[in-house]
């Protein structure tokens, strides 16, 4: 909770995700049985805790809770990776285009920018494939918010 809140505090995210809507997908998430999640949600979860490591790192942050940071986010966002990959093209939804707007930010923050630019086009696809750049009248509305953001 505390690494969420962290992210959601931050002034440069806040265009990524809505706080309140967030925190009550993440909620919703811890109280849904684990077969029952889905890998969509997972994914941008973990993205949310890799970018806030990642953050907490660069301001000199060496441990979090008795474990290495740097070693934290990394592992962290390699388990995102898992996730994200098994998430079929048009599948996911917002979630899925918001979890890789994060991966972006991820990597840009490491400084492996070219890959940072790679994830956004793969953001691009994955918002184009659900429909983001068409009309929101048929998304519930939660989902025309997430688009908007985006």
């Amino acid at each position: 909770d505390n690494l969420v809140q962290d992210w959601l505090n931050r002034d440069d995210q806040s265009y990524a995700l809505d706080p309140t809507e967030f925190i009550a997908q993440y909620e919703r998430w811890w109280a849904t049985p684990r077969e029952k999640v889905t890998p969509s949600l997972t994914s941008l979860i973990l993205r949310v805790f890799a970018c806030s490591l990642r953050f907490l790192a660069r301001g000199g942050v060496t441990e979090f809770h008795g474990m290495n940071v740097q070693e934290l986010t990394d592992n962290v966002h390699t388990a995102a990776n898992e996730v994200s990959n098994s998430i079929q093209p048009g599948e996911g939804g917002v979630s899925h285009v918001q979890e890789l707007f994060l991966t972006a930010i991820w990597l840009e923050s490491t400084g492996q920018k070219k890959e940072a630019w790679h994830t956004l086009k793969n953001a691009i696809l994955a918002a184009y494939e659900i429909g983001l750049h068409k009309s929101h009248d048929g998304m519930p509305e939660s989902d025309r918010v997430r688009a908007r953001r985006l």
